[in-house]
């Protein structure tokens, strides 16, 4: 909600832009993790000290797979309180 100004104004942008910038938390992974892990990793923090593709591309797909789970947990509680609502 901070920056529902901004994303409105980002509507006009094709979806193939949108989705990784911060359309979708899947897709935003990939890019948004390796900046971060890259940043980390110059900026000397000993968390990011161990820089390898291995490293990177597994920290990356956790980070996917727990966004999945995320998003599936909030559409089933989104699912059992529309039907709850509904009753």
């Amino acid at each position: 909600m901070i920056f529902h100004e901004i994303c409105n104004k980002l509507e006009k942008w094709p979806e193939a832009i949108r989705k990784p910038l911060y359309e979708c938390p899947v897709c935003m992974t990939p890019w948004w993790g390796v900046l971060i892990y890259l940043v980390g990793h110059y900026t000397d923090l000993p968390e990011f000290s161990l820089l390898s593709i291995q490293r990177v591309v597994f920290t990356v797909f956790t980070a996917a797979g727990i966004n999945t789970i995320f998003l599936i947990i909030n559409k089933i509680y989104d699912t059992l309180f529309t039907h709850d609502k509904e009753h």
